[in-house]
This record gives structure tokens, sequence and C-alpha cells, in this order.
């Protein structure tokens, strides 16, 4: 039922996974998500904002990214 995971903020943590298992692998534990805000540039980009309107909400504010 527990599951050992890298964090790339906490490190190793334990989650709770699945408690039984089926043919094959079964269930398995999805990976950590990203850190909060890690993505945010990718989705601004994705939400069809050009480069210099990214930077723009970057530096004023609107919206900050995280790297780590």
């Amino acid at each position: 039922m527990f599951a050992r995971q890298d964090h790339p903020v906490l490190g190793p943590v334990t989650v709770l996974g699945p408690p039984l298992r089926l043919d094959g692998d079964g269930f398995v534990a999805s990976a950590p998500t990203p850190p909060f805000g890690s993505e945010t540039e990718a989705l601004l980009r994705w939400a069809g904002f050009g480069e210099a309107n990214v930077q723009r909400l970057l530096a004023g504010g609107a919206t900050r990214a995280r790297t780590a």
C-alpha cells in the first residue's frame, strides 16, 4: 500500500499506493506532480501568449514562475 518516490523539492517521500495488484504490474502509484508554479511559463505559451507577453506578466507581478 505504500510507494517510495523522489519528490523534486522534498526528496524521498512515502505515499499511499493502491492496496491490491492485478495481472502484471497492476496498479502503480503515479509520479509526483511538478512543484507548484514550475509550469507557469509553459502554460502561458500553451494558452497563446507570446514570449514578450509572458515576460511582461512575470515582470509585472501578475503571475510568477518557480524553477524548483
